[in-house]
């Protein structure tokens, strides 16, 4: 008998159609997708929802049927927690696909770097073609390392991008939209990029640097590299300085010393040239080049004493040494990259590829942990040294679970 009456105002438990040809009561399927951990009810064993949780108790999935495994996507009821795994989703995927990216154009780098020590010594600049044609790679490789930058940004991120749209569709309705939570976005892709971005163009002006001194050299051609040497040096260092300040804002120590050993050694290179610029473009400008050269060099020994603390930063001591030694009057060659750090960045290439099980560190770094995914072994953060892993399948202190990236998703709402 028909009564004319809504589901809300009745009693009775409804029934969902799943698009595959199952069915199944409300109740039923809402502990398939634990509605209980996300939402309060009228009462234990009602279906009507009341309210939401601040605080929920376990991570959003797919809702699937029991029987085929079929995805639900298209219910209103379930919407909340549809969107918050396939946010989830997007976000893993954009960290993996961001490290792939990365790891190949580091080794681009690397390959490119080898190919200009080995061909060095038989290069001949007798014109500026021959150097166009030299540094062809280098400006094609320049140009993918700046699109990836700007497909790394904050603003082209899952997480901003709904955030965004949530915001402004809270502003339509009058609501108030959630506080932004700055530890979903992944900063370390942009970070990283920059400093190879920094890296390719130190690799360029050193290496003109080395063929500008061959006495076979044209002098005006020499006068010519001198020139973009000093200025690409100059621009560099300002470049550098601010990606210091972000380093240490998000405790990327590793790359923080990487940077300051780059900007020390473009600022060598500067100094060197400085003549060769004219007008407003020394970033020096004003200053004493011995000036200069003690704070480079107290700059660089503050980076020997971090080194020293943290162990994953202890294999730049080397490259930190060496840059001193140049700083203080000394020649230094085009090797932007030891061997240990391509180590490091051939191990950054499976950094994300173990069984899904993710961690971070105290300081929010991602790591994962493969095999069963349960830590038994201590490591260090290759980002900021801090203690990562654990023993006994027990995580160390301040390392928790980041398995599909739940705890950092949990205040969120869609």
């Amino acid at each position: 008998m028909l009564e004319f009456t809504t589901y809300r105002e009745s009693t009775d438990t409804p029934m969902i159609f799943l698009p595959c040809g199952h069915f199944y009561t409300v109740d039923t399927f809402d502990g398939v997708v634990h509605m209980t951990d996300f939402f309060e009810f009228n009462s234990p064993d009602g279906w009507k929802i009341t309210k939401r949780y601040v605080q929920e108790s376990s991570t959003p999935e797919i809702p699937r049927c029991p029987d085929c495994r079929a995805a639900y996507t298209t219910s209103a009821r379930y919407n909340e927690v549809v969107k918050k795994a396939q946010l989830q989703i997007s976000i893993r995927q954009f960290t993996l696909t961001s490290n792939d990216r990365l790891i190949s154009l580091i080794r681009d780098i690397n390959l490119l770097q080898d190919t200009f020590e080995s061909s060095r010594d038989a290069f001949q600049a007798v014109h500026r073609k021959a150097l166009s044609e030299r540094y062809r790679a280098l400006s094609i490789l320049q140009g993918r390392l700046r699109a990836y930058n700007k497909q790394v940004l904050t603003e082209e991120q899952p997480y901003h991008r709904v955030y965004e749209l949530a915001t402004y569709a809270c502003r339509r309705y009058d609501l108030s939209p959630e506080t932004y939570n700055p530890s979903v976005v992944q900063y370390r892709f942009g970070i990283e990029g920059a400093y190879q971005e920094l890296r390719l163009m130190f690799l360029q002006i050193c290496d003109m640097d080395i063929i500008a001194s061959k006495d076979s050299t044209p002098e005006q051609l020499q006068k010519i590299m001198w020139k973009k040497i000093a200025t690409d040096a100059n621009t560099a260092i300002t470049q550098g300085k601010k990606l210091v300040e972000i380093c240490k804002h998000r405790k990327q120590q590793l790359i923080e010393i990487q940077t300051r050993i780059v900007v020390a050694r473009f600022m060598a290179l500067a100094l060197k040239h400085r003549d060769e610029i004219k007008g407003g473009g020394d970033a020096l400008a004003g200053r004493d080049g011995s000036e200069l050269r003690s704070e480079a060099v107290e700059d660089l020994e503050e980076c020997l004493d971090i080194c020293a603390i943290i162990p994953s930063c202890q294999r730049l001591e080397g490259d930190v040494q060496e840059t001193i030694r140049a700083v203080q009057g000394g020649t230094f060659y085009s090797v932007v990259t030891g061997s240990e750090m391509k180590q490091v960045y051939e191990a950054m290439a499976n950094e994300f590829r173990g069984t899904g099980h993710w961690y971070v560190c105290s300081n929010g770094h991602q790591f994962t942990v493969g095999e069963c995914g349960m830590p038994v072994s201590l490591g260090v953060c290759n980002e900021c040294g801090a203690r990562i892993g654990g023993q006994n399948h027990s995580p160390a202190a301040g390392v928790r679970a980041d398995m599909n990236l739940e705890r950092r998703m949990m205040d969120m709402t869609l």
